[in-house]
């Protein structure tokens, strides 16, 4: 979930990502990172936020977090890229599923995690200022 209302109904982010100068833990949008591409789908458009799913072709240190932040949709409850949210205490993001293949055995996994109670909180929270 990212603070804002997101125009377009799916997209994709192909900024580069690199480590931050100023911050080692941190990394940034720069053309003189690693390629880097976020695919993402509108799943609900709230008065002031907007929960997304998104999808990464490619696995860069906080990736996700960076590409919405550099467009001005930071992640919500985020202290190092975002904004705070007082609906929730972490980031608002939530791997639904994860697709890899096994190193090993090369044979593709795929994990599923229901949402948790606290991120269904904040989206009932949002559910609950639209409609007042």
């Amino acid at each position: 979930v990212v603070k804002g209302i997101v125009q377009h109904d799916e997209g994709c982010f192909t900024e580069p990502i690199a480590r931050s100068a100023g911050d080692p833990r941190k990394m940034r949008a720069d053309s003189a990172g690693k390629p880097a591409v976020t695919y993402f789908t509108v799943v609900k458009r709230f008065s002031r936020a907007t929960s997304l799913e998104a999808r990464i072709m490619t696995g860069r240190t906080h990736q996700i977090r960076v590409h919405m932040a550099y467009h001005s949709h930071p992640v919500l409850g985020d202290l190092e890229y975002g904004v705070r949210s007082s609906y929730i205490d972490r980031q608002a993001l939530h791997a639904g599923s994860l697709e890899l293949i096994h190193p090993r055995t090369q044979k593709g996994l795929t994990f599923h995690a229901p949402l948790p109670e606290d991120f269904q909180h904040l989206l009932d929270k949002l559910n609950a200022e639209d409609r007042r």
